[in-house]
């Protein structure tokens, strides 16, 4: 993920996260103790980002951890922010948490199904994600408005466009 001065947050193969400038010098290097399994989210000088342990953990720009919460399972998605800074991310055991910007666990809705596709934040505030056999939307207290069987897996990522309409490719 690239901040807005530049910056390039990633993860590699070795466990480290890594900052580096807009010039190619290395900021800081720290292991968050698991190596992380999806990309990473930015919001407000926090990194977001889930591991290996089935953590979603929360490191600021300086490198520093901010929190971990547990959440008993892998995870495969990034994580997506909200204009409040709530932080949804999905299970492979079919969970999508939404997590406070402190990092407890306001709620969790079951899909039934595993959650490897980022989820997407309305204008709105609703949360859209997509398990392996359907499409959701829930409102911003975890309750659900809609869902929609899907014939094949989506491919890739969800995508919003200006209208909150939902666009997607699937497997087939």
């Amino acid at each position: 993920v690239i901040g807005s001065d530049g910056t390039v947050y990633f993860a590699a193969s070795d466990r480290l996260i890594r900052a580096v400038s807009a010039t190619g010098q290395l900021l800081w290097g720290v292991d968050p103790g698991g190596l992380p399994s999806a990309g990473m989210a930015l919001q407000s000088g926090v990194l977001y980002f889930p591991t290996s342990k089935g953590e979603l953990a929360a490191y600021g720009t300086n490198g520093y951890l901010a929190w971990r919460l547990d959440l008993h399972s892998d995870l495969a998605a990034i994580p997506a922010v909200a204009g409040d800074g709530t932080i949804y991310v999905g299970t492979l055991t079919g969970y999508l948490a939404a997590v406070t910007p402190s990092g407890s666990l306001k709620w969790q809705f079951q899909s039934g199904d595993p959650i490897v596709v980022a989820p997407v934040v309305t204008h709105a505030g609703y949360v859209i994600f997509a398990s392996d056999a359907n499409l959701f939307e829930l409102s911003p207290g975890g309750v659900l408005r809609w869902q929609q069987p899907l014939g094949y897996r989506v491919s890739g990522h969800l995508a919003l466009d200006k209208s909150g309409n939902v666009y997607f490719t699937d497997a087939n």
